[in-house]
């Protein structure tokens, strides 16, 4: 029994510029008799053959291939796994995030804005004083005339920072958490867990944010996963296919309905050809009251020899 969910295209803001994406990612559960449907993917982007530079002028932006392979990576390396900003209201949702120099010295800091599908949309670099801290509202990073902008966002420094980030909405007097990924201190893993709140109080369900070390695209999944009920027993098990290094999946799309809470296992894949080696990424979830309260809590890496990046 299988299912598939296809999210619909959002816009991606390139350069100043309204791309309109087509991609889907394609969740496949045992909740269907028939088989799926073909997976289909198509994003008008802005792209990079392996080896190019992103157009951000900085030498610090790696191959398109993987977020974070690079000859030499730098002190502290950090990804904002999902930001989103509505640049057509003053009072609708935008991304905060704070980056504190944590040396005494000066220390240079690349921050570098992504859509999701590693499509540059800006950079900037900055000298942090000695324990300085840098706070950004990404409605003022300029990074489109208008419309909603999501997408991930990398931080790197050559010298130790820490980073923290949440989401507010003005307008509603409401905020939600975000747990930034500290690479450098090996936060990707192949192997993860999770919970998922779906009933009771909590009225918005969970929400997981999937950051992919390197999405396999359209031709084979880069994810699977077990769904367990809160007794430990397995309700389902499901497989996300996506070309895009960064999305938001709702819980409620992996498991079986009829099952408020429970926990998920969560596989990163490494392509079918032989040789490939191990893939890696982050999980964060986002547990939701409407309008109450909204808590993001990162997922559980179960790796056992530690990530590999």
């Amino acid at each position: 029994m299988r299912k598939e969910v296809e999210m619909p295209g959002v816009r991606r803001f390139l350069d100043r510029s309204v791309a309109r994406a087509g991609a889907v990612f394609a969740v496949a559960g045992l909740l269907g008799s028939a088989a799926p449907p073909p997976v289909t993917a198509e994003t008008i982007v802005q792209r990079f053959a392996p080896g190019e530079q992103p157009p951000s002028g900085t030498q610090l932006a790696p191959p398109v291939s993987a977020i974070t392979q690079r000859t030499n990576l730098p002190s502290s390396f950090y990804v904002i796994p999902w930001f989103t900003v509505d640049l057509d209201d003053p009072g609708a949702t935008t991304t905060l995030f704070a980056i504190r120099n944590e040396q005494e010295a000066d220390n240079e800091v690349t921050v570098e804005y992504y859509d999701p599908s590693f499509g540059s949309l800006g950079d900037e670099f900055v000298v942090l004083g000695g324990m300085q801290v840098l706070t950004r509202n990404v409605r003022d990073a300029g990074l489109a005339e208008s419309g909603v902008v999501s997408g991930f966002i990398r931080i790197l420094a050559d010298a130790p920072v820490t980073v923290d980030t949440f989401q507010i909405t003005p307008s509603e007097a409401f905020a939600s958490g975000g747990v930034p990924v500290d690479v450098s201190g090996g936060g990707l893993c192949t192997s993860w867990r999770s919970r998922f709140l779906l009933g009771g109080g909590f009225s918005g369900g969970t929400v997981l944010t999937l950051l992919f070390n390197q999405p396999l695209g359209p031709g084979e999944p880069s994810l699977r996963g077990t769904a367990y009920n809160e007794a430990g027993n397995e309700i389902n098990t499901f497989s996300i296919t996506t070309d895009e290094f960064a999305i938001q999946v709702p819980a409620s799309d992996l498991v079986l309905p009829g099952n408020p809470f429970g926990s998920l296992t969560l596989e990163f894949l490494a392509p079918e050809e032989e040789g490939a080696i191990v893939n890696t990424g982050a999980v964060q979830a986002n547990y939701d009251a409407l309008g109450l309260f909204s808590v993001a809590i990162e997922g559980h890496c179960l790796d056992e020899v530690g990530p590999i990046l």
